[in-house]
């Protein structure tokens, strides 16, 4: 039976899944900006976003059976947490960028973006939140 959209948990799997949209979408935009902004805009931007997804993916590699594990996991959210916001430090300073360059980005991408961002920066956070449930009978 279908659960209705609104009272649907979110599965402990979609911050795997959101941080490869981040990256993908991060990618995709861009390379689509002019060349003088790749190195110090672009090139960080992606590289950020690919930190987010291969910091969700070592976290969820890891087996948690004693503390180290536990704060090895958390760690990485941690870490991906950070990407996350530097991602939205950068795009801060893109958007001011373009929009003196008298190019802007239409608002439509911009809030798909940081939609991302913010869902992702939420997922973690409850990861987290549920981790420091689950393991603190480990001390």
């Amino acid at each position: 039976m279908a659960v209705e959209s609104s009272k649907r948990a979110s599965s402990n799997l979609e911050f795997l899944e959101n941080a490869r949209k981040i990256a993908v979408f991060a990618v995709q935009r861009c390379l689509r900006w002019p060349k003088r902004y790749q190195h110090v805009l672009s090139d960080r931007i992606i590289v950020c976003s690919l930190n987010v997804l291969l910091h969700c993916k070592a976290a969820n590699s890891i087996y948690v059976s004693n503390r180290q594990e536990a704060q090895k996991r958390d760690s990485h959210l941690v870490d991906a947490n950070i990407n996350v916001q530097q991602i939205v430090s950068l795009l801060d300073v893109a958007r001011m960028v373009f929009e003196e360059a008298g190019t802007p980005i239409k608002d439509t991408v911009w809030l798909q973006w940081f939609k991302l961002l913010d869902d992702e920066g939420r997922l973690i956070g409850g990861i987290r939140k549920s981790d420091r449930e689950r393991f603190k009978s480990l001390g």
